[in-house]
Formats: structure tokens, sequence, C-alpha cells
């Protein structure tokens, strides 16, 4: 890990230390930690991970970030911002306005891990993750290749995409005489009076 050797990172390690050493009570909730975070380089060994209080894990992520430097302490503010918004973790107001100002400065006009090189491993989650996937663009299409490519339509599909295709095609640039369009003004007319919506207009 790339560090700061500062006070946040004694109380880290101090923490980390203090957890080795005791065994929590069954009715406590707890969380496995990874001491050096994945997403920095940390394996998923039992050698890289510790029990914590739910509070200590909130606390142990609050000081990852103030003692690592460059692309990693970029990642652990981004793994606090996470943690923050997507559980009923509890901040003040004060630790709040923090984080969204740091997320703010590391999302304006950079990525928050702009830069940092992706593993091969990453890369092949990445393309596993796409494989298959229809494109976003034009919301149905995946390059070249219609969505529904080689999927075979019930009778009721092939019946409605038929009538779909008729119906564009009659009213393509089709421009009425002046004779249908008053027979059209008229018939218009005679069933608004149906509806009593017109009143005494004459046909």
């Amino acid at each position: 890990m790339n560090t700061d050797n500062n006070k946040y990172k004694l109380w880290y390690f101090n923490i980390i230390e203090n957890a080795k050493r005791r065994v929590l009570p069954e009715n406590v909730y707890s969380e496995i930690h990874h001491i050096i975070p994945e997403s920095i380089g940390g394996l998923n060994t039992l050698e890289n991970k510790v029990v914590l209080s739910a509070r200590e894990h909130y606390i142990c992520h609050l000081l990852l970030p103030r003692f690592l430097k460059g692309a990693e302490k970029k990642k652990m503010e981004h793994a606090l911002w996470l943690i923050v918004n997507t559980r009923d973790t509890k901040v003040n107001s004060r630790v709040y306005e923090s984080l969204k100002s740091i997320r703010s400065k590391n999302m304006t006009g950079n990525s928050w891990n702009k830069g940092v090189p992706k593993t091969l491993e990453h890369k092949n989650k990445i393309s596993k993750s796409k494989t298959g996937k229809p494109s976003s663009k034009k919301g149905k299409s995946y390059g070249h290749i219609p969505w529904n490519k080689g999927l075979k339509l019930t009778e009721e599909q092939k019946k409605k995409q038929n009538i779909k295709g008729l119906k564009s095609q009659w009213g393509k640039s089709k421009k009425h005489s002046s004779v249908t369009r008053a027979k059209i003004s008229a018939a218009r007319i005679r069933y608004l009076n149906s509806l009593n919506i017109l009143g005494d207009t004459q046909t």
C-alpha cells in the first residue's frame, strides 16, 4: 500500500490488531473486513481478513482514505461513499458534506479510477459482464445485429408486425385531394354533431 505514516494509519492497525485478539459474542452483529482491501491489491485470504463490528468496520473505512495516497486513496474514498449511500449508515451533516465534496472533486472531469491500470482479472470480469448483452445504443441493437435476431416469433407477433408495416406504408407520403379533404371534414363535423359538441353546426 502507498501510505503516509500518520496517526490514522496507527489507529487503523490498532483496531485490526485488537480485533484479531478477541472473539465477538454471538449476539453482536459482525462483518468481514479485508485488512488490505481487494480493490488496491489485497488478497481474499484468511490472513487478510478480520471480523469487525459494524461500527469498527465503518471507522476503518473512514480511516483508510486518511493515510493512503494517490489512486489507492481515491478508491477508498469511493468505497466509503458507497458504504454511506448504500447502507443504513448514519453520518452527521459535517461528515456527509466532507464526503460529498471529496466525491465531487474526484468525479469532476475525471473518473475516480482514471489512469489506474486494470488487472487482467478486472478486464476479464468486464468482458464477461458484457457478453451476450445488447448495447444500450438505440435501445435495441448490439452493433449492427438486431437485439432479437434468431428468436422465433409467434403467429400473433408476426400478424402485429405485418399490420404495423402496412399502416406505415398506407399513410406514407400520401396527400389527399381537395375533394377527399372536404369529405373528411364533413364526416368529422357530422360525428361531432352527433355528440352535441358543435351545437347547431350545419353539414
